[in-house]
């Protein structure tokens, strides 16, 4: 099977399909099909998290665990040798990354002018691609903790 044609992101008809590992995505699940989500999750904790109140904060919090688990479960059933503690690596991985790749793939205009220079094409981070690789990687390293 090759790889998966790459199509530009327009809304709910974005590409999904698994990596090599049988986990990773050339898309974060539902993300690329809602930017405005990953806008969000770009400065969730650097400006949200900041400027609401305690019990807003839990809330979210238990609601974020509770899909972080329900991630970590779906990576389980695609990996059984992993246990569920592994699996839920990768899934905490996906928000961090998002958060972290989302703002660097779109950057504001004085930036994006800025890398037009041809020494800095280099600069240029496709947001698809390196959340995908990194993913992959991290999926196909993970193992188990040894059982004694």
């Amino acid at each position: 099977m090759g790889s998966p044609r790459r199509r530009p992101l327009r809304g709910r008809g974005a590409p999904r399909c698994g990596g090599r590992s049988g986990v990773a995505s050339p898309t974060p699940p539902r993300s690329p099909a809602r930017p405005v989500l990953c806008g969000l999750a770009s400065v969730l904790a650097s400006v949200l998290e900041r400027t609401v109140s305690v019990e807003t904060v839990r809330t979210f919090k238990r609601r974020a665990l509770a899909h972080n688990d329900r991630l970590a479960d779906i990576i389980h059933a695609r990996r059984p040798d992993l246990d569920r503690a592994a699996a839920k690596e990768p899934a905490s991985a996906t928000v961090m990354l998002v958060a972290g790749l989302w703002p660097l793939a779109h950057p504001g205009p004085t930036v994006t002018a800025a890398v037009e220079d041809p020494e800095l094409l280099a600069a240029h981070v496709d947001f698809l691609a390196r959340y995908s690789r990194v993913i992959e990687l991290l999926t196909a390293s993970l193992r188990s903790p040894a059982t004694p």
